[in-house]
């Protein structure tokens, strides 16, 4: 168990310092990157709104009375 805690926090910092060096030497991928793409879909699925489960959601109207 504290094999397993102290070797992800170890990868953590190894991923923190990689990512620090790269913001230094300004070794970054561009935003439209192929490298990026799986990336751009996991984005724009998160925030396309659910709009089925949204309206069903939504408390129902009550109809009107006609005279």
């Amino acid at each position: 168990m504290w094999a397993q805690r102290s070797e992800t926090y170890r990868q953590e910092l190894a991923e923190d310092r990689a990512h620090r060096w790269a913001l230094r030497s300004r070794d970054i991928v561009p935003y439209f990157h192929p490298e990026n793409t799986q990336l751009h879909r996991e984005l724009l699925w998160c925030q396309e709104p659910d709009m089925k489960r949204l309206s069903l959601a939504l408390p129902r109207l009550p109809m009107p009375s006609l005279p």
